[in-house]
């Protein structure tokens, strides 16, 4: 079994020069120089390929439609087969009423902060501010830090994740770390798997991260 990321790992960087709204607007693709060779690893009958990302299920399955992989999305929240099979992970009990209030919030600190952007999922949202000026987006993520903390939100069952260049709310308990023990379990018995997996090779940029502040 192999574990990749997808964003920064898999896909091409984006050229945020002269852009500025029109960030949100730029799709996530691969590098066309590994579609061919990730494509046989994954036609390998030896070899077990899963992408894990918190990117939405929409995107992975765009990205990876003609591909004999496993996706796991939204830090593994949801779950698709090689067969194309889908099932959502980690738990049954995912309440998401929170992210229309804390919109405007994400909405608001984006609208402030010159190329910068928001990204609505299923079950987070998350402001992204790695093309913006670092001194201004530094002072602009602690003042959302800040409100997330202390507002409505409080009163959630939520983690709140700082990560290098994004602040992102999302729902308690869910990590990638968390995701892959259960992705690791169902393809264990989706395979009929007998022998101990005693080493899964993981290839990202997702360790280390920050701790999330649960709230």
């Amino acid at each position: 079994m192999i574990i990749l990321g997808f964003n920064e790992t898999l896909t091409k960087p984006v050229n945020a020069d002269g852009m500025a709204d029109q960030v949100k607007e730029t799709e996530l693709n691969l590098y066309p120089e590994i579609e061919q060779p990730l494509k046989r690893l994954c036609d390998d009958p030896t070899s077990t390929v899963v992408i894990i990302s918190g990117s939405e299920r929409c995107v992975l399955e765009k990205n990876f439609e003609d591909y004999n992989v496993w996706l796991a999305a939204e830090h593994s929240v949801f779950i698709r087969t090689t067969d194309k099979n889908r099932s959502q992970n980690l738990t049954n009990n995912i309440h998401t009423d929170w992210i229309a209030s804390m919109k405007h919030v994400f909405e608001y600190f984006t609208t402030r902060t010159p190329r910068s952007y928001c990204e609505l999922r299923e079950t987070s949202i998350v402001w992204s501010y790695k093309y913006s000026d670092f001194e201004f987006r530094r002072r602009q993520a602690k003042d959302l830090l800040n409100h997330l903390r202390t507002g409505r939100i409080s009163n959630a069952s939520v983690d709140i994740v700082q990560g290098e260049r994004s602040v992102e709310v999302r729902v308690n308990g869910v990590s990638k770390g968390v995701g892959i023990h259960g992705i690791l379990g169902q393809v264990i018995r989706n395979k009929d798997i007998k022998a101990p997996i005693d080493y899964v090779p993981c290839v990202s940029h997702f360790l280390p991260k920050p701790q999330p502040t649960q709230v």
